[in-house]
């Protein structure tokens, strides 16, 4: 998971936690975007490391990660989110 973190940014990795001063923007840009997704305004996430999405009946997405980390994704980004998702099951 990468966030957004008083004008750094906090990359959480296996081999623990980072922080850089390139925008979010900027690493987004460096990324393969079959395995990293915007999830919203602040965060992008790698999708290889999710352990379970659970969709609410309210049109949230809650994300769980291996790490045991969770966060929530922003409702402009489900689409996206969606359509990634149906990709990686053709």
């Amino acid at each position: 998971l990468i966030s957004s973190h008083e004008k750094k940014s906090k990359i959480m990795t296996d081999e623990g936690l980072f922080y850089s001063k390139h925008s979010l923007q900027s690493i987004e840009e460096m990324l393969d975007p079959k395995i990293f997704i915007r999830i919203s305004r602040y965060e992008i996430m790698n999708l290889t490391k999710v352990k379970h999405y659970d969709f609410t009946l309210t049109g949230t997405l809650n994300i769980e990660f291996e790490n045991g980390a969770q966060t929530w994704a922003s409702r402009r980004c489900i689409p996206v989110i969606r359509e990634k998702l149906r990709e990686g099951e053709k």
